[in-house]
């Protein structure tokens, strides 16, 4: 009864408005979320068109729907005049907007390939398109899957003309006979695991990652002068230590990321690599002392590898990470914890930045290290956390999208 009174309410407004509307002045801009119907005007003199269909659509009467998020410009042509009508769609997909379906199994083994074939609910064709996160893993050739080596790889499939509309799905790649199968359709990384999951493949996952990327994460030392005596002479000392990753590489210098606290009030800074009990001269290219954010470089001819930043939003409650660093300074250089994501988007009373609260263990030294998806991602960087009697285990990461924020500021 209820869902009756509505569509009879929807349409007297329709009524209502188709006989005191005509063509609505331009330059209009709509809110609207996936799913909604909107009417703009009714006019038999009026054509309609959408500059994107895919974002939403129109039909002869002026009645528009949200499709999918972004932004789109609904046409209307009356008595040889055009009139435009900015519509922004935003919110999460619904029932009667467009969606992608794939259903496959999501183990494989080495060596094997998978060709998938996703569906759209719409009666319009489209052209997919297929990312992988993690080619090591698992490369893309078209719609073929081919599993190169044992891991984690999220597969992306995408509306190759809206790269909005789009589906991820992950892979677990092995080398054994065991058999660990996601036997459903996935939507937004909800899994039903059918059999027993072999942990060993998220260890080998882990300790490649560690193995890759244990060099790139560095020391940076913050050199001060500091009274030594009673006498008040003063020397020049390693006042602090904290961790940094290697994040960018021009010719032979390297770009580092790190906490501004790491490195406020320096007389100058070093790196440190642990693993060669070795020091190299740095430079501070810039700072936010508000983020609490600070990059430093340094030049080697050495080889390191560069960490990759995530895509903005890729992090959901519950998802694997992964901090390395240097706790309780280099006595205890490259220390690996693992834990989950706790809350996205924590903020904090007194603090600017945006963090990602996880249970990865991390203790003062961690500071500007590198918190890490089970892709070998950065989604954040580790810089505080509560240190009471009664908590545990509740560390703060800056968030990845504010630290690309940062990184556009000092380019």
């Amino acid at each position: 009864m209820k869902n009756i009174i509505n569509k009879i309410c929807f349409i007297l407004i329709l009524i209502i408005m188709f006989v005191t509307t005509g063509c609505v002045s331009d330059s209009t801009t709509y809110y609207l979320y996936t799913g909604d119907t909107i009417l703009l005007s009714f006019d038999e003199d009026c054509s309609w068109s959408s500059t994107n269909d895919l974002i939403a659509r129109v039909d002869e009467n002026g009645i528009v729907t949200a499709v999918s998020m972004g932004e789109t410009t609904i046409l209307a042509t009356s008595n040889n005049k055009d009139y435009k009508f900015n519509i922004v769609v935003k919110g999460a997909l619904l029932e009667n907007s467009i969606n992608i379906k794939v259903e496959t199994n999501q183990t494989l083994k080495v060596g094997e390939s998978l060709e998938l074939k996703p569906e759209i609910n719409t009666s319009n064709s489209y052209e997919f398109g297929y990312k992988s996160s993690n080619t090591d893993v698992i490369t893309v050739e078209g719609n073929l899957l081919v599993a190169k080596s044992v891991g984690i790889s999220t597969i992306t499939v995408y509306v190759t003309q809206n790269e909005e509309i789009y589906k991820e799905i992950l892979f677990y790649v092995y080398n054994d006979e065991k058999e660990n199968i996601f036997d459903n359709s996935v939507d937004n990384k909800t899994y039903e695991i059918v059999g027993d999951i072999d942990l060993s493949k998220l260890n080998n996952t882990v300790t490649n990652i560690v193995s890759t990327y244990k060099d790139s994460i560095i020391g940076v030392s913050n050199f001060q002068e500091v009274v030594v005596d009673f006498y008040g002479n003063k020397q020049v000392l390693e006042a602090g230590v904290g961790t940094g990753f290697i994040y960018k590489k021009v010719g032979n210098t390297y770009y580092v990321l790190t906490n501004y606290h790491v490195i406020e009030d320096n007389l100058y800074t070093k790196v440190y690599f642990g693993y060669d009990k070795e020091y190299l001269e740095s430079e501070v290219i810039g700072y936010d002392k508000d983020l609490d954010l600070a990059v430093v470089s340094f030049v080697s001819d050495k080889d390191y590898k560069v960490l990759e930043l995530a895509e903005d939003n890729s992090v959901t409650v519950g998802d694997f990470a992964i901090a390395i660093g240097n706790s309780n300074g280099y006595e205890y250089y490259g220390t690996v914890t693992f834990g989950i994501i706790s809350y996205v988007d924590r903020t904090l009373e007194g603090e600017t930045s945006t963090y990602l609260q996880h249970d990865v263990a991390i203790n003062p030294g961690n500071s500007g290290g590198p918190l890490l998806d089970v892709n070998g991602k950065v989604i954040g960087i580790n810089t505080l956390k509560i240190v009471e009697d009664e908590v545990d285990n509740m560390g703060f990461s800056i968030s990845i999208k504010v630290v690309k924020e940062f990184l556009n500021t000092i380019k």
